[in-house]
């Protein structure tokens, strides 16, 4: 459980850091001196916002997990969504490298420093982690209850007949 509070911990963090990102972008997008520039930014806020609602829906699965709320086959459904969070977690890398293109001014250059290099460490634990957690992948997610049932199902006798079935053909149509 100790990897998934840290997970949890990251992930919350990151939710914060996305949207004190995300306020910084309002106003260039807004204030924006030509199109390219508007659509840039909008593009990057948006790609933000969707990872802003994938989080919004990471965080309760992973308190669940902590706290012992789940089956076994939400693990890989889990482990899934954190794989497409790592992927958050780079982009975002890449968005505040962009930004720091962007942003020459003393104070929001540190705090976008600051935000790339917490960002990077939280990437590089992901990666890690998500490595550890996958070697645990039970080899199936079916319940002792599927198994029985899918067991029973090669078992029983074939019900259907396997013979001669009637159906049209090329020569049955002629003549008609």
């Amino acid at each position: 459980m100790g990897d998934f509070q840290a997970l949890s911990d990251i992930f919350t963090r990151t939710k914060d850091h996305v949207v004190q990102f995300m306020d910084m972008l309002h106003p260039v997008i807004d204030q924006a001196e030509d199109e390219h520039e508007r659509l840039y930014f909008h593009h990057i806020l948006e790609e933000e916002e969707h990872r802003f609602d994938r989080l919004n829906e990471l965080l309760p699965k992973l308190r669940d997990y902590v706290n012992g709320h789940h089956e076994p086959r939400d693990y890989v459904r889990l482990l899934q969504d954190i794989n497409l969070e790592k992927f958050g977690l780079h982009n975002f890398l890449e968005h505040l490298d962009l930004a720091l293109f962007h942003f020459t001014d003393e104070s929001r250059q540190q705090f976008l420093k600051k935000l790339r290099d917490i960002t990077h460490d939280d990437y590089q634990f992901v990666k890690a982690v998500l490595d550890h957690l996958s070697d645990d992948i039970p080899f199936t997610t079916q319940s002792a209850e599927e198994k029985i049932h899918e067991k029973e199902e090669r078992l029983a006798p074939a019900t259907e007949q396997t013979g001669y079935r009637k159906g049209l053909t090329i020569g049955s149509l002629i003549g008609k």
